[in-house]
């Protein structure tokens, strides 16, 4: 009655040619190409066994291909996502891993280098899962995995030929050549065995007429090996003619594909950042409209301001540059932050998604108070009074490429004019010590123009805004600029010679005229606001955008950009803010003078609003995690099903309901007879399964034991229990004794359709039953 598949599971000729993947494997791995090349490693393990399992189990093909399908979408973006930094959520991961790939595929189909290593991993991950699983796949199902096998010869010879000064060389190719001889052997003496069992040849395990063709055929390969093995060598060494012909042969294969390997040539990345520890007042230079990132924010129009994407802050001017001259850094992993910033006036809070355009970069650039950022950075600056942290830069402590995402909270500063024009000068000795130190031999008359400029002016702020106004109106911008005389002072001679120049100037100019007047000022780097697309809803920052600018600190506000380049829109300063102040946290003293001042319902709102979004955002948290449990946990019950199949297969174990049964009957206990019939579906045919709906039903109905019973008295049973089912139950008795007592031909389909009509005759008379037997009341 059952047809059963041959399946091929030998477990010495598993190992054989898991172990050849294997060596495979390590040998890219030593190439030392680029970093995570390892997991390949573990990739080979999982797929081949999975491979193995499925071939094992009695899943079609359309099943096979699912299933490997689904492990293959989990475990390969699982162990590419890896390679990045730990820390950073899931959801990022894949989407920074996504605008990676996109990125790099473009780059090497316009048949450029390609420096990101992304490229390359997939496709080894995707090139070894995909070889180990059908390789495991096809040995246990046909006993023929020669297609996976020479494939992964191929990329064995591939890598040994483009990285030929690996230690221990010679060692890998041995152990290759030796493991696929005696793998070949065992697979041609299992083939062998089972034709001569196929045509009824007695054979004991000591044959030796298997051994004797399995030796041949080792001996015969073995041979072919070592007679061609002096060439093979000679055109894997480099500067011989054989190796000179190969060469020449792959050349245009290669100059295509290298491209999407350019950034394997070296494993130390080189990244090109626009700003650093130091900044030069230099000659300018004409910038480009390459894209350097996009920003998403939570709110793309600022009324009253401007987004300033800040890289650097620099508070130390020795007459020609810009240094930072902080050297406190502290790492911050994701979950370190968010850092605490005091409430201060003239705030708000932003989310901000930050998508990289440039090949590589390590500098965030996100506004004046960052909170909180998705990676793992180094931060640069000061904890101070309060437990507020000025941070002046952001490094990320791995390499970030193009096309990845980030995710970062800032409060931006928005202050309205009044809140500017009374926050005194009651500074922090902190902030007088760093941010009012001025070059030695300081021109007296920049100092003066600077004294000239605000006379009558009566607030910090309002001589902020005179100065500013001053440079935009007097001097004109220049991108390019010849360098200042030798001897001269660079800012003087800008002021009142040269009168024109580019940002660095301007700002420069601007925070030492400042100082001179006892106001603390630093300058700022990184990016202009950019170009904002409505269509796709973000900001284009391109290298054209590269900027600096003053920041001015008020207490009670903290620093606070300004814009006297005239090349960048005026920025004005209103009466009133458009929108409500920042949300951080609450100093004990600031806490204590709000409870004697009555409640405040605008900070009340502030922290509810503030309460909702981290809610918010755990919640989200807490979704990923449940859908990654599920993922895991259904993966696991999968791979814990074909492990109960394979065993169940091999004879191991008993089918788990006949197991179940037997446990119970071991103990004494009364089996339920649902049970009986669970373990005995097991061992049925499948036109046995079809028909068992007439005992089930008889079960059902409680009309004795139907095990007594021939077919044809259980149908005539049924029918004086459904008279509605006789036509049904007559066409299934008719079909099941030709499968079953006869050589007929018989139709599956037209029984099953018999079985569909019995059960939606039967399940009526069941329910009517069980309606009967519950007690009425009254």
């Amino acid at each position: 009655m059952k047809t059963t598949n041959q399946r091929w599971w030998d477990l010495p000729a598993l190992f054989l040619l898991w172990a050849a993947l294997m060596i495979v494997a390590s040998r890219l791995e030593v190439t030392g190409w680029t970093e995570n090349l390892g997991r390949a490693n573990l990739l080979v393990m999982i797929a081949f066994i999975l491979g193995a399992l499925l071939g094992r189990s009695r899943f079609s093909g359309v099943w096979v291909g699912v299933f490997a399908a689904a492990y293959s979408a989990f475990f390969i973006p699982w162990q590419l996502g890896l390679t990045m930094e730990g820390g950073v959520l899931w959801g990022e991961r894949l989407a920074s891993l996504g605008g990676r790939l996109a990125q790099t595929t473009r780059i090497f189909l316009s048949n450029q280098p390609v420096s990101d290593p992304v490229l390359f991993l997939l496709s080894m991950y995707l090139l070894f899962w995909g070889v180990s699983l059908i390789a495991g796949l096809q040995m246990v199902r046909e006993g023929r995995p020669w297609l996976p096998l020479v494939v992964a010869v191929v990329m064995f010879f591939i890598f040994d030929y483009y990285h030929p000064f690996a230690e221990h060389r010679d060692r890998y190719s041995a152990f290759l050549t030796l493991t696929v001889v005696v793998l070949v052997g065992r697979i041609f003496f299992l083939r062998s065995r089972a034709e001569w069992g196929s045509q009824g040849v007695a054979m004991d395990l000591d044959t030796g007429q298997s051994l004797t063709w399995s030796v041949v055929v080792v001996a015969a390969l073995l041979v072919l090996v070592s007679w061609n093995l002096p060439m093979v060598f000679e055109t894997m060494t480099p500067g011989t003619a054989a190796r000179e012909r190969f060469s020449q042969a792959w050349m245009g294969f290669r100059e295509r594909f290298s491209n999407a390997f350019a950034g394997l040539q070296t494993p130390v990345s080189v990244v090109n950042e626009y700003f650093g520890d130091k900044l030069e007042l230099g000659t300018g230079a004409i910038l480009g409209d390459e894209e350097v990132f996009l920003v998403e924010t939570s709110m793309p129009e600022l009324r009253n301001a401007r987004y300033y994407w800040r890289g650097h802050s620099y508070n130390y001017y020795d007459g020609v540059s810009w240094q930072n001259t902080i050297a406190a850094k502290e790492l911050l992993l994701a979950r370190d932050w968010p850092l605490t910033h005091p409430i201060h006036r003239g705030r708000v809070v932003v989310d901000l998604t930050f998508t990289l355009e440039s090949e590589t970069a390590r500098t965030l650039y996100v506004p004046n108070y960052p909170v909180s950022v998705s990676r793992a950075v180094r931060v640069t600056g000061d904890v101070l009074e309060d437990s507020e942290t000025d941070a002046v830069a952001l490094v990320s402590d791995t390499v970030l490429r193009r096309g990845e995402v980030l995710r970062a909270r800032a409060e931006v500063s928005h202050p309205t004019t009044n809140e500017l024009r009374t926050a005194g000068v009651d500074y922090p000795e902190w902030l007088r010590t760093r941010y009012l130190q001025l070059p030695q031999n300081f021109s007296s008359k920049v100092a003066e123009l600077a004294e000239e400029i605000t006379r009558g002016a009566e607030s910090p702020y309002d001589q902020v805004q005179a100065v500013t106004r001053y440079l935009r109106k007097e001097i004109r911008y220049q991108a390019v600029i010849p360098a200042p005389p030798a001897g001269a002072d660079p800012i003087e001679w800008f002021l009142f010679e040269k009168k024109e120049g580019f940002c660095n100037y301007y700002a420069t100019a601007e925070v030492l005229m400042l100082r001179s007047l006892g106001i603390p000022a630093r300058l700022g780097a990184g990016f202009a606001q950019g170009t904002y697309d409505e269509d796709a809803e973000v900001y284009r920052v391109q290298r054209m955008d590269a900027h600096a600018w003053p920041e001015v600190y008020f207490p009670g506000i903290g620093w606070v950009e300004f814009e006297p380049t005239v090349s960048q829109p005026e920025l004005n300063f209103f009466e009133e803010s458009s929108v409500r102040p920042a949300q951080p946290s609450v100093p004990a003293a600031a806490a204590e003078d709000r409870e004697r001042e009555g409640p405040d319902f605008d900070r009340l709102d502030r922290l509810m609003e503030e309460r909702d979004a981290e809610e918010e955002a755990n919640a989200g948290r807490v979704e990923v995690r449940a859908w990654a449990a599920v993922w895991i946990a259904t993966l696991l019950l999968v791979l814990a099903g074909l492990v109960w199949r394979w065993l169940n297969l091999g004879g191991r174990l008993k089918p788990f309901p006949e197991w179940v049964v037997g446990r119970l009957v071991q103990r004494g206990v009364r089996v339920p007879w649902m049970l009986h019939y669970w373990a005995a579906l097991r061992r049925m045919s499948r036109m046995e399964k079809i028909y068992s709906v007439v005992p089930f039903s008889l079960k059902l109905l409680r009309s004795g034991n139907p095990s007594l019973l021939t077919p044809a008295e259980q149908v005539r049973e049924l029918v004086k229990w459904v008279p509605q089912a006789e036509t049904a139950g007559a066409v299934l008795l008719e079909e099941a004794q030709k499968a079953i007592f006869s050589q007929s031909a018989y139709d599956l389909e037209r029984a099953r359709k018999a079985r569909r009509e019995i059960w939606l005759k039967v399940i009526p008379v069941w329910l009517r039953y069980q309606l009967r037997r519950i007690p009425r009341e009254g």
